[in-house]
């Protein structure tokens, strides 16, 4: 080998090397990201289930000026109630 091929094999292992390392560090992060994306959605899962039961036995609840009587707009309610929940504990433990 000649030092240009010495110079170009090293050049080039550094270059893989760099990298491997970036995708490495892109692999924790997506890896970090699906963690926390999971414990949100276990988060929400539960605060969904705990708000079934206050939103299923409502009585006189309204949602702007309708009044919430179906099974369906209880189940939206449940809904909303754990997309807010989720939302203000994720920003304040973010």
């Amino acid at each position: 080998m000649t030092m240009n091929d010495e110079e170009l094999a090293k050049i080039k292992k550094r270059e893989y090397s760099r990298g491997y390392q970036a995708g490495r560090k892109k692999l924790e992060a997506d890896e970090k990201e699906s963690e926390r994306m999971r414990r949100k959605n276990a988060f929400y899962n539960q605060a969904l289930l705990a708000s079934i039961p206050a939103c299923i036995s409502s009585h006189g609840w309204k949602q702007g000026d309708k009044q919430i009587t179906g099974l369906e707009e209880r189940a939206k309610l449940a809904h909303d109630f754990a997309v807010e929940l989720t939302n203000k504990y994720w920003r304040s433990h973010s």
